[in-house]
């Protein structure tokens, strides 16, 4: 009992911080109606729907059911947030000969579960999914010095561990995986530690013209 009270706890602080994230992507996306804001928001609404669904597995109300030789609920959050990660990675690069390879690839992998509940190729694409976007996110992140890509690339590596682990432990570092993505969309990332040089020296600047 206290088992299930405590990994309930836990799941809640992650879907508290799943919130807090959402309203300062909204918050952006509000100002600049960018699409991949907006694909944001709807791939942090998944993560939620996905705690929301482990609370009610673990006590014990989860709906039990499969589509085929093996399709089941947790597969179609699974390949809704893999696809995403994939979708706002090509997005975000522009690369878009790849924009239809997220859906073709969750048809494809969607199809194998329920004809064959062939689980290797949901499994592969769960691990695509979380280095491919990790390394280009990464690499866009620190050359743009955009703290948001930057935090929204660490998220996806430690949450994509996370979701490999299961018990208290995985609980805890998804936590950490929300706090991450949370210091990224707030903003706190670009303002103390992503500074730009140019733009510090120029505040310093204005800072001692004042005084002079």
């Amino acid at each position: 009992m206290i088992d299930v009270i405590t990994n309930v706890v836990l799941e809640g602080i992650v879907i508290f911080l799943t919130i807090l994230t959402g309203k300062a992507i909204f918050k952006v996306w509000k100002s600049n109606k960018n699409r991949v804001n907006a694909m944001m928001i709807i791939y942090i609404l998944f993560l939620a729907i996905g705690s929301i669904t482990r609370i009610q597995e673990f006590m014990g109300l989860s709906i039990d059911f499969t589509i085929g030789a093996g399709f089941q609920i947790y597969h179609i959050f699974g390949i809704l947030i893999i696809g995403f990660q994939f979708a706002f990675t090509f997005y975000i690069k522009e690369w878009k000969r790849f924009y239809y390879f997220p859906l073709v690839m969750s048809i494809f992998v969607a199809t194998g579960l329920i004809q064959y509940d062939f689980q290797y190729f949901f499994i592969a694409f769960a691990l695509l999914s979380t280095f491919i976007p990790f390394a280009l996110l990464l690499y866009i992140g620190i050359k743009n010095r955009n703290g948001v890509v930057f935090m929204l690339a660490v998220f996806i590596l430690v949450n994509g561990i996370a979701l490999n682990i299961r018990g208290l432990v995985g609980i805890i570092i998804r936590i950490v995986a929300m706090v991450i993505l949370f210091a990224g969309t707030s903003g706190f990332v670009d303002k103390y530690l992503l500074i730009d040089k140019k733009e510090k020296l120029r505040l310093q600047n204005v800072w001692i013209s004042k005084i002079m």
